[in-house]
């Protein structure tokens, strides 16, 4: 018997699966704390180490946390894992995908999780240091492969999932109302800490939906 069929005819854990985490692994942490069997899937392992402050390329370190690690684009639709999701994640990444390419990677990611798992999508709205120059300049952002904004990306997520709640994320300054809450964060020893952006609830009515300009992230909390 090979190792990929022993895996799959004698897994007993639940199955965390990280969409594109890059070099950040806390969420996978938080999961294998909790008994979790870990997948991360990455587009090539350059993509595990861009934006860390790694000395040098450290498969191992990575190797701690995941039990499994796979390389390929998730918008190819004939690509597998070993086991489908439970719980998932896809954080900071559909802004860095291409109009053209978005409803299949949706797809993708869908094709890798099991019937009623939960996940959470979450895009980052700005152009990556604070503001929203990318959308005056958008040549001097060609990291930033798309412009959509809340309407537009909860018309997209709906195609494939089923949104449980939504919330828009603010910068601290920007918030006047006290209906705004701050965001919990938790640190490398799992202590929280409020972080300097706020979070509101997004509405259930899609004809109140719009786009207000300086809203700098969105967070899905999805089940398939």
């Amino acid at each position: 018997m090979s190792q990929v069929s022993y895996l799959k005819n004698n897994m007993n854990k639940p199955v965390f699966v990280d969409f594109g985490c890059g070099p950040n692994l806390q969420v996978a942490i938080e999961y294998k704390k909790k008994g979790y069997y870990i997948i991360i899937i990455e587009r090539s392992e350059k993509d595990l180490y861009n934006h860390s402050d790694m000395d040098h390329p450290d498969m191992e370190w990575f190797k701690i946390i995941a039990d499994e690690i796979f390389f390929f684009d998730i918008t190819d639709l004939s690509k597998t894992i070993t086991y489908k999701a439970d719980a998932w994640l896809c954080s900071a990444v559909l802004e860095h995908i291409k109009l053209d390419d978005i409803d299949l990677f949706l797809k993708g990611m869908k094709n890798h999780c099991k019937k009623n798992s939960q996940g959470l999508i979450h895009i980052d709205l700005t152009d990556h240091y604070g503001g929203f120059n990318h959308r005056v300049n958008p040549e001097n952002y060609n990291f930033i492969k798309n412009l959509h904004e809340e309407k537009e990306w909860y018309e997209i997520i709906e195609k494939y999932f089923t949104i449980e709640t939504w919330h828009k994320l603010f910068w601290h300054q920007n918030i006047e109302s006290e209906d705004f809450k701050p965001h919990v964060m938790y640190d490398a020893n799992g202590d929280e800490y409020l972080s300097d952006y706020y979070t509101v609830l997004g509405s259930e009515n899609k004809e109140e939906i719009f786009n207000c300009g300086n809203c700098i992230g969105l967070d899905f909390n999805v089940f398939v």
